[in-house]
């Protein structure tokens, strides 16, 4: 690690402090005061820096979704001010990953200004200047993936001031009248697309191979309701090396802070509700957090004890 887990550490004539680490689902942000001790100009000898540390994104493959990875280019590359030097993209050998943030970059530049992309000719260009940048088939196929997410979906992260403006320009698919008022029986273009997007994904077999095999099939209260593999909850086995004792159906997602804050699940079937208090107990939950409004004994048994 080359910068300092918390207070400060010299690195030669360069002293860095951290100031700040804020952690989040798939990235981490840190601050740091940069200090040069042979400068003797006070306000020339210290400068403030940013580390963007993407967290989620495996050597020699790619993320599991093209959209936090947008929106982490988007964000680091804004956070470089105008008076700055060169952006310093690094991840073990500087050439995969590295390779796929600033194609990513160039190309989210060049929709915007000229409505065009040209992976092939910009990749093939800067592959001149370092060898190996984007290394596998797989980031290159990652790269178009992330694109079209970019050009389909757009950037629809929102200022909290402007909210009212955005709800507005869902409602009116940005034609420009500011005069509608907020009504849920309005005709919603840009809000209907952006629903189609969102729900366009449907899982193939192989995305669900654990929850359709035989023996957790009748766990799940519909087979359209199932987790996905790469997501999957496992509980601790009652009977080790027996097929689907590992499995029930629950999912993890990420939150704010964390890849994996939440879990979600179905409401207990009979037949699962040790399984359930397993999960509560294999994954240290402490919060249980309850949306059905009826509890019925055939359809949603209630799970815990009474007193």
């Amino acid at each position: 690690m080359y910068w300092p887990k918390e207070g400060l550490e010299s690195y030669g004539i360069i002293h860095v402090k951290l100031l700040q680490e804020v952690v989040m689902a798939t990235y981490t942000l840190r601050t740091f005061n940069v200090k040069n001790l042979k400068v003797k100009k006070k306000h020339g000898s210290e400068r403030t820096v940013y580390q963007y540390h993407y967290t989620n994104w495996p050597d020699h493959g790619v993320p599991d979704h093209p959209l936090p990875v947008l929106s982490f280019v988007r964000k680091s590359s804004a956070a470089n001010p105008p008076n700055g030097g060169p952006i310093i993209v690094h991840c073990s050998a500087g050439v995969g990953r590295t390779g796929t943030y600033i194609v990513l970059d160039a190309m989210q530049r060049q929709i915007k200004h000229r409505q065009s992309i040209n992976v092939f000719g910009f990749l093939k260009h800067i592959r001149q200047q370092r060898n190996y940048l984007v290394q596998t088939e797989e980031q290159y196929i990652f790269i178009h993936d992330a694109l079209q997410e970019a050009i389909e979906s757009g950037d629809t992260e929102v200022p909290s001031s402007h909210l009212l403006k955005y709800i507005q320009t869902l409602q009116t698919g940005g034609d420009g009248s500011s005069n509608v008022s907020y009504d849920k029986s309005h005709h919603w273009p840009l809000l209907e697309r952006q629903f189609r997007l969102v729900t366009q994904f449907k899982a193939k077999d192989f995305n669900v191979v654990s929850a359709l095999k035989p023996c957790n099939k009748m766990k799940n209260r519909s087979l359209n309701l199932i987790p996905l593999e790469a997501h999957r909850v496992h509980i601790i086995p009652k009977a080790p090396g027996t097929d689907g004792s590992d499995y029930i159906n629950a999912t993890f997602l990420p939150g704010f802070n964390r890849l994996r804050e939440f879990i979600i699940t179905q409401h207990p079937i009979w037949d699962t509700i040790s399984d359930f208090w397993q999960m509560v107990w294999d994954h240290n939950s402490q919060t249980i957090v309850v949306l059905s409004s009826v509890i019925d004994e055939k359809e949603f048994p209630q799970f815990w004890p009474d007193r």
